[in-house]
Parts: C-alpha cells; sequence; structure tokens
C-alpha cells in the first residue's frame, strides 16, 4: 500500500473524480490504486473494514482482467435474437412460440387466438363457411 499520495493518486480512475480526505482510501493489491468505495460497489462500512484491518483487496477491474467473468455475456450494442413469426390470418405477429398453431388444413403459422381448434385457422373458416 503507498504511503504517500500524490494529487493523481487522490483520483478515482473509473469515474476520474478526486477522492476526499475524510473517505476511507481503499487500495488495489494488483494495480496498487486508489478507489472511491461506491464505484467497486462497496459500502462504507465495507470499505472501512478493509482500510481498519489492512485486507488484501482487490478492485473490480482486476478481477474481471483476471477472471473470465464478463467472457458469455454478448457485447454492449448486440441485440438478442427474438422470435417474430406473422400470422397468415390476421397478418398480426407473433412474439412467443407458444401462442403459434400450424392450421390443419393450410399448413400455415397463425396466432392461438386465430386457430379454432379442428376448423382451422380462420382465413379457412371463412372460406370453407360461406357468411
Amino acid at each position: 500500500m503507498p504511503t504517500t499520495l500524490t494529487s493523481s493518486q487522490t483520483k478515482c480512475p473509473k469515474c476520474n473524480k478526486r477522492i476526499p480526505k475524510n473517505r476511507p482510501k481503499i487500495y488495489c493489491a494488483i494495480c496498487d490504486e486508489i478507489k472511491h468505495f461506491s464505484c467497486q460497489g462497496l459500502s462504507k462500512m465495507d470499505a472501512e473494514y478493509i482500510v481498519h484491518n489492512k485486507v488484501s483487496w482487490t478492485c473490480i477491474d482486476c478481477i474481471t482482467e483476471i477472471l473470465p467473468i464478463n467472457a458469455c455475456r454478448k457485447p454492449k450494442g448486440s441485440s438478442p435474437a427474438t422470435f417474430k413469426v406473422q400470422c397468415s390470418s390476421c397478418k398480426g405477429y407473433c412474439y412467443s412460440q407458444t401462442n403459434i398453431r400450424t392450421c390443419n388444413h393450410c399448413d400455415n403459422t397463425v396466432h392461438a387466438k386465430c386457430f379454432k381448434n379442428d376448423l382451422g385457422c380462420i382465413a379457412c373458416c371463412e372460406a370453407m363457411i360461406p357468411g
């Protein structure tokens, strides 16, 4: 742990804001940088415990660099795959696989609300039953 602080060390590298003198100063054991406890997801009580007991603490940035915590996450900006099927009867869209049916007569995909069991979809019902 550094014994003297320079002006650049009194700024949190995550938010680039000054760390007040009256706040607990926590140092990462790996990168040896001072961090805001709030930027690291710690409470003031947690930070005071780390400082008072001289706990060897590792910041979030170093942990994520060392461990593959975010390896399975999709990059920012990429949207999750969505399910979207157009109903051949009402021409609306269905966004859930549980709400689609296949018509027995025309083999088209329709909403559950547009499906009339053995009669098939609404379009087939209207074609078969006039009026």
